[in-house]
């Protein structure tokens, strides 16, 4: 179920369709596009993030006081469920 507007507009995100159809991780570059951009707009998330079904995050962007920033990959994490 969705919250708000956004959870239901990120969750139908191009970039994030076509991951998941396909899996090039390509694609996680212009997610985490998409999340820094709605995380500057929005300035309501600390973090916006695309875990795998297995609870591993995918994509994090840190609002980082109104400077959002993509996680490197060393900073994803398993996030229990």
């Amino acid at each position: 179920m969705f919250h708000n507007i956004c959870q239901f507009f990120l969750s139908r995100q191009d970039e994030l369709s076509e991951y998941l159809l396909i899996g090039y991780d390509v694609l996680l570059g212009k997610i985490a596009i998409e999340y820094i951009s709605t995380s500057k707009q929005k300035r309501i998330y600390e973090q916006i993030r695309f875990s795998d079904i297995s609870g591993m995050e995918k994509v994090r962007v840190n609002e980082n006081q109104g400077l959002p920033v993509r996680a490197t990959a060393e900073e994803l994490q398993f996030q229990k469920q």
